[in-house]
């Protein structure tokens, strides 16, 4: 069996890089600077982004199906991530 990796898909995060703090938080998300080269992950690069970046983190809607296996986390997206894809 083959197993593919990839990133999410940066365009679905781009629009909210342009929003005020305000209408930010309103959509469930703030701005964050990392403070250290460990502990932000990003999840469009697939990598630990370095101190001092932008991120974004955001509440994400991962499976978005009816019942209970509907599932979303918080997630950290970079300022200028690329797409991963192993």
């Amino acid at each position: 069996m083959t197993y593919r990796i990839a990133g999410l898909d940066p365009a679905q995060f781009a629009p909210l890089w342009t929003l005020p703090d305000g209408a930010l938080a309103r959509e469930g998300a703030c701005r964050v600077i990392a403070d250290s080269d460990r502990g932000y992950p990003c999840r469009v690069s697939l990598e630990d982004v370095r101190k001092g970046e932008k991120l974004l983190l955001i509440h994400h809607v991962h499976h978005d199906v009816p019942g209970p296996y509907r599932s979303a986390f918080a997630i950290f997206v970079r300022e200028h991530g690329e797409r991963a894809v192993y």
